[in-house]
């Protein structure tokens, strides 16, 4: 190449063509730069000078990078490497009675920028360079111009030159030199295009309307924006502005342009501050926009987070929802109620954030229910659609987004949803919430919800967790002193405590309420029940203190006994606990429809379980069998002992009738069958309770096998047996139904959570396998750009002129990559690519043949389309059954291959035979003169026998 080189150019083209390489490189650079900085112009207007050579300071690193290699390029180290690594570096050095100077003159308004010397080689002097902060795009007076000056050179102008000023000119839209000074104010300025109407004559010829996008230029003072057609609909495309106060007119004027060519089509003006109307065109058309002033102004200097309300929304979504990929993300009630929990420890960190105490849990059941609301509102609100919502509550993220970014979101729904979304929200947008009337009102209803509870009603609750409390533990004393030491007086001083409590609350509640309300109120008759429970406590412990010395048969000792019993009435109080009334209402579903239905669930509601039924039912008899029965074990013996005899016609004398009227041997006196029993199987509380266990889920018989409810019932009479029934009908028909309704609703809300599970994992695994194959579509395309990089880095360099990457065969073809097959097994072949393949489920090997699976068009390339959907085919593993299929498919393929064939014969033949046969005979002579006719016939097509012509 140095042979060519020198042959083909002289000292100065050599030269000139190494300067025009950087040149091209750093013009690359120049465009690069320039597409990041258009993404940056509205924050640097919005923020200052200040803040823009905070952006800028990037570029100078880029661009000091390049000042680097130059620098390279002209020391080189070592002559004899120098002609090694390139021969026109040396003959370029010893042209150059110095380094080259590159300057470029930057805006006078902005910081001073240090300059460098760079030191040359012994004998040179020195280069300076001087850099701009950042490639803004700037007015004619302010251009930057890039020279390349040798040692003592005057500049002057080439088109060379010229072509590289125009390459590193930006938009003169955003001009630092008319930046605003500090005293005056911006405003935000919000312009907002809906449709636009144009005649067909005005559009360029060679312009589709099918294809072609239209942009919406709005200047407004030195500032301009551009609002995209591919972004206007029902809601508008908009654009904001920051433009000084000074700047604004009344009169907003705006072009209609072609997006790429930018040709005008037409303009016209709009009026600020007015609402949506049409504004006519000078091109006859009209567009139909409104743009008005934000109330929010902000003053110059300070720096704005974000430009638009919107985008700090967005942002502040994609950040709680650890977003990676808005197109294939997808947000489930897990998603949600993870951002909502990240939302609330957010705002609790943020000092500033006056809705930080805002409560937001919301149970499973209500997640799914408000992405299923999202849903349908997005369908009715945003796509305009009326079709049936699915009730898989799965959302795309940018459906979500538009939903949270509607306002009065709340007005779509109603009752509890509409709740709902009201928190969800605002938990999620926090003080960006687009909030109005009918959100503030939902908000005033919340936190009156959920206001603190004032000392008044707190001390009602304390009194009425007391009583609550004093009601069980009250019970379980009476349990406990029906078998332990019953005339300890210590059991009176606690049921003394007790009845202060039942007083207690009586008093508080009727201070409070007011005794009007309490006696007379909603809540009268249980009131007035308190009242009596707490009368009867008071009553009982004054006997117990008056009669504590009386014995057991006294008639105080039994009116004091019929008391005790008497507590078990207090357990009702226990209904108007929560998770009771919940429990009342379950019962009293079926049975609501009568009165004994209802009576029943209070009574069933009282005793919730199996064990505390027992308890209830075991209390009862225990206290009847010790206040009424003196029979004990050790004076009349076991009930078994005895023999029942057949009773007399004309009864017993003693008074005594049924089957406890004649045992043998005789009962001794004063003991009777029934109190004998009683003893035996009532003789402690927890005997008791065993006892009618026994009795409700099994046999209710004696150790020698006697019926003990017709013991009880003939010996107790009718009390017994409506006391007996009472307690069955309550056990057997109320709390065992509502058992297995427990079982039965568990395991339905199992199968429907397995359900709602499978409908989850189906969606995330579709979620999944979308962010996988997107993440399979950036990695190939990645990689597919380094691996041609390094094909064109040699022709970039002029090391090599043969190869292009114009006429590589895996060039992009209308917005497809094409892979050649070398790359496709290069591809194969990253770890990168493979790690994605195995969470694919796919198994790929680079082996001989392998490109030809999914190259469908048979040209030499596979698209990354054709690539992705042969992948989708090679998912999972193979089966013996795939084998079985595929020759199946074979075999019957053979066989109409075969049907055709002989079809196609058949055909043949039989077009053969109805054809004519031409026949044409020739005459010979042979060379002795004898002639000898000879006949040959030359069939044309098909030979046919018995036809001549």
């Amino acid at each position: 190449m140095a042979d060519f080189a020198a042959t083909s150019l002289g000292p100065p083209g050599r030269f000139q063509q190494l300067i025009e390489e950087l040149v091209a490189q750093h013009d690359r650079e120049v465009q690069l730069l320039k597409s990041e900085n258009e993404q940056l112009q509205e924050q640097i207007i919005s923020v200052g000078i200040d803040y823009a050579h905070e952006e800028t300071h990037g570029l100078k690193l880029e661009i000091e990078q390049l000042n680097e290699e130059i620098r390279r390029l002209q020391r080189g180290g070592d002559p004899e490497e120098r002609c090694m690594e390139h021969p026109l570096r040396e003959e370029a050095a010893e042209m150059l009675s110095g380094p080259p100077t590159i300057t470029v003159d930057c805006l006078e308004e902005l910081p001073e920028v240090r300059q460098g010397e760079v030191e040359p080689e012994s004998g040179r002097g020195a280069s300076r360079t001087r850099v701009a902060p950042e490639p803004l795009e700037l007015d004619e007076n302010s251009k930057p111009r890039l020279s390349f000056l040798n040692q003592g050179e005057s500049p002057r102008e080439s088109p060379e030159r010229e072509s590289i000023r125009e390459s590193v000119e930006l938009n003169r839209s955003v001009s630092l030199s008319r930046a605003v000074s500090h005293e005056d104010q911006l405003v935000v300025v919000r312009a907002i295009a809906y449709a636009v109407q144009l005649p067909g004559s005005t559009l360029p010829g060679d312009w589709d309307p099918a294809e072609g996008k239209l942009v919406v230029t709005v200047n407004c003072g030195e500032m301009s924006g551009d609002i995209p057609m591919k972004a206007w609909g029902e809601e508008g495309g908009e654009v904001l502005l920051h433009v000084p106060r000074s700047m604004l007119d009344k009169s907003i004027p705006f072009d209609v342009q072609t997006v790429g060519s930018a040709i005008r089509i037409g303009s016209g003006r709009m009026q600020l501050n007015c609402t949506r109307q049409q504004w006519i065109l000078d091109c006859g058309g009209f567009l139909e926009s409104e743009i008005h002033i934000e109330k929010a102004t902000t003053p110059a200097g300070m720096r704005r987070t974000s430009i638009t309300t919107r985008a700090r929304i967005i942002e502040r979504l994609e950040k709680l929802f650890d977003v990676k990929d808005g197109a294939a993300k997808v947000v489930m009630p897990a998603d949600l109620g993870l951002a909502m929990h990240n939302a609330t420890l957010l705002n609790t960190r943020s000092a500033k954030r006056q809705s930080a105490k805002f409560e937001s849990r919301l149970a499973p059941e209500d997640l799914d229910e408000v992405m299923i609301e999202l849903k349908r509102i997005h369908q009715k609100a945003i796509e305009k659609i009326r079709k049936a919502v699915h009730s898989q509550p799965v959302l795309s993220w940018s459906s979500f987004v538009e939903c949270m970014l509607l306002q009065d979101l709340p007005k779509f729904s109603s009752g509890h949803a509409a709740l709902h979304l009201f928190i969800v929200q605002r938990e999620l947008l926090g003080d960006e919430m687009p909030a109005t009337g009918t959100s503030q009102a939902l908000l005033m209803a919340y936190e009156k919800a959920k206001k603190p509870v004032s000392t008044s009603q707190r001390w009602v609750s304390i009194v009425t967790a007391l009583s609550t409390a004093a009601i069980i533990v009250s019970f379980a004393f009476m349990g406990i002193s029906l078998d332990t030491d019953p005339d300890w007086p210590g059991w009176i001083i606690l049921d003394g405590i007790c009845a202060i409590i039942f007083v207690a609350e009586v008093v508080v509640k009727s201070l409070v309420l007011t005794p009007s309300e309490y006696f007379f109120g909603r809540d009268c008759v249980w009131n007035l029940f308190d009242v009596g429970l707490s009368f009867v406590a008071v009553t009982e412990i004054i006997l117990s203190v008056l009669f504590v010395s009386a014995g057991a048969q006294t008639r105080a000792a039994l009116a004091l006994r019929g008391l005790r019993l008497a507590r078990m009435a207090r357990l009702a109080k226990l209904m108007r606990m929560p998770l009771l009334e919940e429990l009342a209402n379950l019962i009293s579903g079926p049975s609501a429809a009568s009165a004994h239905g209802r009576m029943m669930a209070k009574l069933q509601a009282d005793t919730p379980y199996v064990p505390c039924d027992c308890e209830v039912i075991a209390l009862g008899f225990r206290a009847g069998v010790q206040t009424v029965s003196q029979s004990t074990t050790d004076r009349c013996g076991y009930g078994d002992y005895y023999e029942f005899k057949l009773p007399d016609l004309d009864g017993d004398d003693d008074g005594m009738t049924g089957m406890t009227g004649m045992t043998d041997p005789p009962l001794p006196p004063g003991c009777k069958l029934h109190y004998m029993y009683g003893v035996e199987f009532c003789g402690s509380v927890f005997g008791c309770m065993f006892s009618i266990f026994r009795c409700m889920i099994s046999e209710c018989t004696s150790k020698g096998g006697r019926s003990l409810t017709m013991i009880f019932s003939d010996g107790f009479g009718i009390q017994f047996d409506v006391f007996y029934a009472a307690a069955m009908v309550v056990v057997l028909f109320g709390l065992f139904n509502i058992i297995t309704a427990i079982f039965v609703e568990a395991t339905l809300n199992g199968l429907k959570e397995n359900e709602v599970q499978r409908r989850y994992a189906k969606a995330y695994e579709s979620n999944y396998m979308t962010e996988q194959l997107a993440k399979l579509v950036m990695t190939v395309s990645t990689q597919v750009q380094k691996l041609r990089s390094r094909t064109a880095l040699p022709a970039i360099l002029g090391l090599s002129s043969s190869n292009s990457n114009s006429s590589s065969p895996g060039a992009l073809q209308n917005g497809e990559i094409y892979l050649s097959e070398e790359e496709f097994n290069q591809l194969v072949r990253q770890p990168d690519v493979r790690l994605i393949l195995n969470d694919l489920d796919v198994s790929v090997e680079p082996r001989p043949g392998i490109f030809e699976a999914f190259s469908t068009e048979q040209d030499g390339t596979v698209s990354l389309s054709e690539l992705v959907s042969g992948l989708m085919r090679l998912r999972g593993d193979l089966h013996k059954v795939d084998m079985v299929i595929a020759q199946m498919s074979l075999d019957h393929m053979q066989k109409q291959i075969g049907d055709l064939k002989k079809t196609a014969t058949n055909q043949r033949r039989k077009s053969r035979a109805d054809r004519p046969v031409k026949v044409k005979v020739v005459a010979t002579r042979a060379a002795s003169k004898i002639a000898m006719p000879k006949a040959i016939a030359a069939s044309e097509n098909a030979v046919s026998p018995g036809r001549f012509l």
